[in-house]
């Protein structure tokens, strides 16, 4: 008969109050105080040095835990195998959460040395421990590091490599999209737009303009790592002609049409006239310079300054924005049916698809930037 060993464990005990307690920062003598508050009324007399020393099993055994959190394929050890699926995936969700205003501090920049040391500012402008600050950079930093060595897509880098719900997919992907494309966002006139702001624009971006992303549910199919290049060379196909002085006078005459029918000021009106080819102008050469890595790096801090800097100087407000917009989109169907110039009907019937998928994403992140 072969010999074989046997080995006797207790089961891991994981106070999940506790772990979420160290993993937003707490020391342990925080952690002991807060602590002490939960325990039932019942047991109250138990002694404060009992459940100092409880805190410090736990804190000890998350410490050692972090290895395998970092690494999530290691949760399925032998070692760990005590824990149960449930508890391995509410630990996985505790460790990679996130603090908005503390991602929103890191977005856009090197993930490097010299930032990780500057978590010390960070967490003293955003009030969050400075241990749950690094342990946020690190993740990101190691999910970006992870997604280079194996060469796999973005999801399946979350779902393999990192054991992620959907839930976690969810909340990674435009972050992770955001620093893959390297968007500007530092620079001081978007200190105004916060992390939700930028998530929910990438989002956009990632449903509508990426490799696999059109139409389908933002992060199923979409490359966080390419933007789908026969869209934007369509883009650029686009701009030579919607940008043209005459093409622009047709569509500026529909706008009007149209704009006669709505409820508005004489203001607006006089100025979507008086400005209207500037802002088209604006808003597809933005489009039509995408096929350039730079240039979508500069999408957020182009919108601001060619587009809603404008809008600002014209008084507007964020409903006749939203109008203008509208009306924009909703015009370029009257090309078919009104213009003369058969080339035109030609070509917006070609482009139709294109101008409504670019104006897509225009629209809702103009509209999420606008404040």
């Amino acid at each position: 008969m072969d010999d074989f060993s046997i080995c006797f464990s207790d089961p891991m005990t994981i106070d999940m109050d506790l772990f979420s307690m160290w993993t937003n920062g707490h020391t342990r003598q925080e952690a002991s105080k807060r602590f002490a508050s939960l325990v039932p009324t019942s047991v109250t007399d138990i002694p404060f040095n009992l459940l100092q020393l409880e805190v410090a099993e736990q804190y000890t055994l998350f410490n050692y835990l972090e290895r395998f959190l970092q690494s999530p394929p290691l949760l399925n050890s032998p070692i760990t195998s005590s824990i149960s699926p449930e508890q391995k995936e509410s630990l996985l969700e505790h460790y990679y959460a996130f603090n908005k205003d503390v991602m929103r501090e890191i977005l856009g920049k090197k993930m490097s040395a010299k930032l990780r040391k500057d978590m010390e500012d960070v967490s003293e402008k955003t009030g969050v421990a400075l241990h749950s600050c690094r342990r946020q950079f690190d993740n990101v930093k190691n999910i970006l590091k992870t997604l280079e060595d194996v060469e796999d897509s973005l999801l399946n880098v979350l779902k393999n490599q990192f054991h992620f719900s959907e839930a976690l997919v969810e909340k990674y992907y435009p972050l992770v999209f955001v620093f893959l494309e390297r968007f500007e966002i530092t620079k001081k006139k978007l200190n105004y737009l916060n992390f939700d702001d930028l998530m929910i624009c990438a989002d956009h971006i990632l449903g509508r303009w990426t490799s696999g992303g059109e139409g389908t549910p933002q992060y199923k199919n979409a490359d966080p790592d390419e933007i789908d290049r026969n869209f934007v060379q369509d883009l650029r196909d686009l701009r030579n002609t919607i940008t043209e002085r005459e093409f622009q006078d047709i569509h500026k005459g529909y706008m009007a049409t149209r704009l006669e029918k709505k409820v508005t000021t004489l203001h607006f009106k006089k100025s979507v006239d008086s400005n209207f080819r500037s802002i088209s102008r604006n808003l597809f050469q933005l489009g039509g310079s995408l096929t350039h890595s730079k240039d979508l790096r500069d999408f957020f801090i182009d919108c601001v300054e060619k587009l809603i800097e404008l809008m600002k100087q014209l008084d507007w407000s964020r409903k006749e924005m939203e109008l203008f917009l509208t009306m924009l989109l909703e015009s370029w169907s009257d090309f078919n049916t009104n213009t003369t110039e058969y080339n035109y009907r030609q070509f917006v019937k070609q482009y139709d698809a294109i101008f409504s998928r670019y104006m897509e994403v225009m629209h809702k992140c103009l509209m999420q930037m606008y404040k």
